[in-house]
């Protein structure tokens, strides 16, 4: 069964808290210094906004050192987001050494203030094994918990493991209910299982129409999975008319190197260049 894995990068990123994503990436000076004066008389709030401005460079030089420092100081003071940002840093090795331990206690920490992305990335620890002791049982009650606060990526999780029957008796309805509302919030990795379920009948009723629309959302963002499975529909004539000129552009789009070596000696030069045509023309509407 073809199911794709879920990078910790999506996990990891930064997201804006609340206070800082009302701000515009023209943040003054002056803003900066009033930042740096609240965060060092040990308010949170400024130390949590003034790490996120260090994370990416906002009014202020990047610096994954400094953004930790103040992420820290604002998760000493028991700020959420800045709990679970020291996390993702612990996590990715950014800014100090990377500890999985230490990166599992932070995310808990915020987890349990109810910070959907911590839920979401400790139930991946748990799943995973790493910082604390693999366990299924406890992913699936972490995911299930941001998956209530309808956070995308905890819903394709929860269908993943619903999908397979992991810590839960396997419901291939119920996967596919979970994929779709992660799907509908245009998280890529969901729309294409989705598409996959769609494709093999797996929990609702086979549409090879339907596998297209949705492989095609996630394909048209330039997600490779989806763009390989789109390319795999136009090759086989699923539900379209096989056109194996589209097939090479979907292959190329996704650097699909085994797809390309197993269909590159069935196309003429002229049908090459077509589908090269194609790729550039794809890449330019989408710049």
């Amino acid at each position: 069964m073809r199911i794709f894995a879920i990078f910790l990068l999506v996990l990891f990123a930064a997201r804006l808290p609340g206070p800082v994503a009302a701000q515009t990436p023209q943040t003054t000076l002056a803003e900066i210094e009033r930042l740096m004066t609240a965060a060092e008389a040990d308010q949170p709030e400024a130390q949590a906004r003034l790490g996120y401005h260090y994370e990416v460079g906002l009014g202020v030089p990047q610096s994954d050192k400094a953004a930790f420092y103040w992420y820290h100081q604002a998760a000493i003071g028991g700020h959420a987001y800045a709990q679970s940002r020291l996390g993702a840093f612990y996590a990715a090795g950014r800014g100090v050494a990377q500890s999985d331990p230490d990166a599992a206690n932070w995310f808990r920490r915020a987890a349990e203030k109810g910070d959907a992305l911590a839920q979401t990335s400790l139930g991946l620890m748990y799943q995973n094994g790493k910082g604390v002791r693999r366990s299924d049982l406890e992913a699936l009650a972490w995911y299930q918990r941001a998956a209530e606060q309808r956070h995308a990526v905890a819903q394709a999780r929860l269908g993943h493991m619903y999908l397979l029957g992991q810590g839960v008796r396997q419901d291939l309805a119920e996967a596919a209910r979970l994929y779709r509302l992660s799907a509908d919030q245009g998280y890529l990795h969901a729309q294409t299982n989705l598409g996959f379920l769609y494709q093999n009948g797996l929990g609702l009723a086979q549409s090879d129409s339907a596998a297209m629309v949705w492989y095609g959302r996630a394909a048209e963002h330039g997600y490779g999975p989806a763009q390989s499975s789109l390319g795999l529909i136009y090759e086989q004539g699923r539900g379209v008319t096989e056109d194996p000129v589209a097939a090479y552009m979907w292959f190329l789009l996704a650097a699909d190197a085994e797809a390309l070596d197993r269909l590159d000696p069935e196309l003429s030069a002229d049908q090459r260049l077509q589908a090269l045509r194609r790729v550039a023309a794809w890449k330019k509407a989408h710049k």
